[in-house]
């Protein structure tokens, strides 16, 4: 059994963007990140890399790229070995 500390990040990612190249952590790109959700999304933000979310849910490609790294350098090899 391996523990993959899989809220923490996320949690940092919020608190601080500008640590991970993020402009935008209390809205998503999509509205205004309060009830919007993939097709109840009203309208697109100019520059998606600024954002941690996409809509009110989900996290940007970017955002994700940054929990992958993360990851795989950190915990992958619990995995492995």
């Amino acid at each position: 059994m391996v523990y993959v500390d899989a809220f923490s990040l996320p949690l940092e990612l919020t608190n601080s963007p500008t640590k991970y190249g993020f402009e935008v952590a209390n809205k998503g790109c999509c509205g205004t990140a309060v009830v919007e959700v993939a097709f109840l999304c009203t309208y697109t933000c100019t520059d998606v890399s600024d954002y941690v979310f996409w809509d009110g849910f989900h996290l940007t490609e970017k955002a994700y790229r940054v929990l992958v790294d993360q990851f795989l350098k950190k915990d992958l090899n619990s995995f492995l070995f």
